[in-house]
């Protein structure tokens, strides 16, 4: 199977912006994200102190999805680990998420590369022969003979045009200022729906947010073009982390 080839410039951009391969199965779920993870790996007794009863979606999870015993729990983060793991894989796979990182090369030094796709093809019936040979918490994965490291998962580009260092060296020629500006409108928009937008802050998906954030500032039309220039997904769902966590450190 063909792939795409950006050039060296690119994929140091695409990499930066990138998901850790660990917590990139949480980033790009469906129906999960972080905080549904912390709930998981929270003992029951301590949801007061640590979810908060009254977080909108731990309101919304503790309506059948969030077991109420700690055995419970433990079995539900094990089966929704492997099942997004999987899921992230076949994205993978498929082409829809790229996966970068650094490969070892014979002499010992090492280079910035697209891992190949084929290397994360995955049994879905479960066969544990079947899973590539990946270390997740330290984003590594051997392909044969080849050995990756430090992968982290992004979106492609919808095509070449749109690879990064073009938005990078159109971005470079503008004012610092503008770009500024720009953060800080989405930043605006971010906090005011946080603060007063409950179907907002219980939205399971970060791209999801980042949709209506780019909706409300440029109209419904842009909602879905998570590439576009100074409003991209990938930014403004950076912005909405940093707003989420420190909100959620001052609750």
């Amino acid at each position: 199977m063909s792939e795409s080839r950006p050039t060296k410039d690119a994929l140091a951009v695409l990499w930066k912006t990138g998901v850790p391969l660990d917590s990139a199965w949480i980033e790009f779920a469906e129906f999960l994200d972080a905080f549904a993870v912390r709930a998981l790996h929270t003992d029951p007794c301590n949801d007061v102190d640590v979810l908060g009863l009254d977080h909108p979606r731990y309101r919304q999870m503790s309506k059948g999805w969030l077991p109420m015993s700690s055995d419970g729990r433990t079995r539900k983060l094990e089966i929704t680990t492997r099942n997004e793991r999987i899921n992230l894989l076949h994205e993978i796979y498929v082409g829809r998420l790229w996966a970068i990182g650094y490969r070892f090369l014979p002499d010992g030094t090492d280079e910035l590369t697209r891992v190949p796709r084929h290397g994360f093809f995955v049994d879905e019936t479960g066969v544990r022969d079947g899973w590539p040979d990946i270390h997740w918490s330290k984003g590594q994965l051997t392909v044969g003979s080849a050995s990756y490291f430090d992968i982290r998962v992004v979106r492609p580009p919808l095509s070449k045009s749109e690879f990064p260092e073009r938005e990078q060296s159109q971005e470079s020629s503008a004012p610092k200022e503008g770009r500024r500006n720009t953060r800080d409108q989405i930043r605006k928009v971010v906090e005011e729906l946080w603060d007063t937008d409950i179907a907002f802050r219980a939205m399971s998906h970060r791209r999801d947010q980042a949709r209506e954030v780019r909706a409300r500032l440029l109209g419904k039309n842009a909602r879905h073009l998570d590439d576009m220039q100074g409003y991209r997904s990938t930014t403004i769902q950076r912005i909405i982390g940093e707003v989420a966590n420190k909100r959620e450190r001052s609750e």
